[in-house]
């Protein structure tokens, strides 16, 4: 419809112009003119539009383009932080052994010693993983969203 008014305008108006042109023969080149513009405009026009249809089309695939990059960013973020708190977990846990050890052989006091237990075991539980559905790759996958989420309030 869009492509087809220009022409279809065109049209008309050369029909108008003809039938001027029987009426005043000597104005029929200026007509004929007249009609060889507005072919020429029309077809200018349609493209044109096709130009900036093409261009509204690249605009859209480089917005997708850009929110998919955004968001892959964000899961690439999520997976380094939880990574790195894993790690870090990890770390304490292997070391926690050898203070509980020296806590022992130094004679600390028991409730010194339970405290530090329950401080440990208040630590783990609040940066272990938020989801857990007994799927492992399900699992990763919801708490880096997650991650994502809380980070974006």
């Amino acid at each position: 419809m869009k492509f087809g008014i220009y022409p279809l305008s065109t049209l008309v108006s050369a029909l108008l112009m003809y039938h001027a042109a029987i009426q005043a023969p000597q104005i029929a080149s200026i007509l004929l003119f007249c009609v060889v513009f507005l072919l020429v405009t029309d077809v200018l026009t349609i493209f044109l539009m096709r130009q900036f249809e093409c261009q509204q089309e690249e605009l859209n695939n480089s917005y997708i383009l850009h929110r998919q990059l955004g968001i892959a960013m964000d899961n690439i973020v999520a997976a380094t932080q939880s990574y790195e708190n894993e790690r870090k977990i990890t770390h304490d846990f292997q070391n926690q052994p050898v203070v509980i050890r020296g806590m022992l052989e130094s004679s600390a006091d028991r409730r010194e010693i339970i405290a530090y237990l329950d401080q440990i075991a208040n630590y783990t539980s609040s940066s272990s993983l938020s989801i857990s559905t007994n799927q492992s790759a399900i699992d990763v996958l919801l708490n880096q969203k997650y991650a994502v989420s809380r980070k974006k309030n």
